[in-house]
């Protein structure tokens, strides 16, 4: 019987009798039932807002960590005095599993990290998440470079392709699309190719926090006019979300704030949309950029991490210079002035580079790449 042991700091709750986690992390966690008769799943108890999904009790195990409270230094000191105890249980479970994938970077991660180098015959898997080059916090950046010195029973998986990485170290884009999806997109592909809209639609999807840019991007819609300017839809909750509703509150062009959506939802947004803007200051590779590419959404991108991987100017998308307010007001007004017929090109393209973001590419990667299955 083939297990795999996920070792991760991953928020988990009950409720109502049933054990919830954060909606994406569970549905590829579901995905890895694919390869496996079972999982035990370690994941950190506490409360979370946002997208959750319920964690399937067939054939899966959930054991959750208590995760200590507070901030600063307090906080540090109360985690590292819980380091001996889960290093106990790190060890005990990883004896009896042959396969284990680690989610770094995160405090059980770091001792998985240290514990892998004294079972050389079993397999691992650490999936690095954010950016594997820009700067990072202290701690975040000691795993990073951890990592690159693990042994080749090892795969550490990131996102891009970086020169002169190790045999062990890959490139790995994170999944988000199902098969439905494929052919929800393709449907909207079809729609997106003889339309001819009199408006351009923008959406963001994301924190409505300063990393992600988002009030560069309220400041930029009050200084358009331009008669195919749309509505911009913005799809997410976060700290800044009272000063962007006082913003739009005066503004000439539309702005239409949806809050926490559910997943089908913000694809039905992505599906009427043209464009979607995302001038992120730190990033791995969003999902949500993966997504709106299945659904004929063009990319407006910061120049971060691996992006530039996978947005080119004048090939499928805009990759902005940088996060000021001129630069994304400079593609704003680009992405206004393109044909159809290049808009359509770019949208085809995207379609056809998004099939590496679906789950069914994902496990037929894990099975070749990293496990031997």
């Amino acid at each position: 019987m083939k297990t795999l042991l996920i070792i991760s700091d991953s928020g988990m709750s009950v409720r109502k009798d049933q054990t919830v986690a954060f909606g994406p992390v569970v549905k590829e966690v579901e995905a890895f039932l694919q390869l496996f008769d079972h999982i035990t799943w370690i994941g950190s108890k506490q409360d979370f807002k946002g997208s959750f999904e319920m964690i399937p009790k067939e054939r899966l195990t959930v054991q959750m960590l208590d995760r200590p409270s507070g901030s600063g230094w307090r906080y540090k000191i109360k985690i590292l005095f819980q380091y001996p105890r889960l290093k106990r249980l790190l060890l005990k479970e990883i004896e009896k599993h042959q396969y284990i994938h680690v989610r770094a970077p995160s405090h059980p991660a770091y001792l998985a990290m240290r514990i892998c180098r004294k079972f050389p015959t079993k397999q691992f898997w650490f999936k690095y998440a954010g950016s594997w080059v820009d700067p990072a916090p202290k701690f975040y950046d000691f795993q990073r470079r951890l990592l690159k010195s693990l042994p080749l029973n090892c795969k550490v998986t990131v996102n891009g392709e970086w020169p002169k990485q190790s045999a062990n170290i890959l490139s790995f884009e994170n999944p988000c699309l199902s098969e439905v999806h494929r052919e929800e997109g393709n449907k909207v592909l079809s729609l997106k190719s003889v339309a001819n809209p009199p408006k351009m639609d923008y959406c963001f999807v994301g924190g409505l926090n300063e990393n992600k840019g988002i009030e560069q991007i309220v400041r930029v819609w009050s200084q358009i006019h331009d008669k195919r300017i749309g509505t911009l839809h913005i799809v997410g909750e976060g700290p800044l979300k009272k000063v962007l509703l006082e913003m739009a509150r005066t503004m000439e062009n539309k702005i239409s704030f949806h809050g926490l959506m559910p997943k089908e939802k913000v694809h039905q947004i992505y599906s009427q949309c043209h464009f979607i803007i995302l001038p992120s200051k730190t990033e791995g590779f969003p999902k949500v950029i993966g997504e709106a590419m299945n659904y004929s959404c063009v990319p407006l991108v910061s120049n971060v991490s691996c992006l530039g991987q996978y947005i080119q100017n004048g090939v499928n998308g805009f990759l902005l210079k940088d996060r000021s307010v001129e630069s994304i007001a400079r593609a704003i007004h680009e992405s206004l002035l393109l044909k159809s017929d290049i808009i359509h090109r770019y949208n085809h393209y995207n379609y056809n580079l998004a099939e590496k973001f679906t789950y069914t590419y994902y496990i037929q990667r894990i099975r070749k790449k990293i496990f031997n299955l």
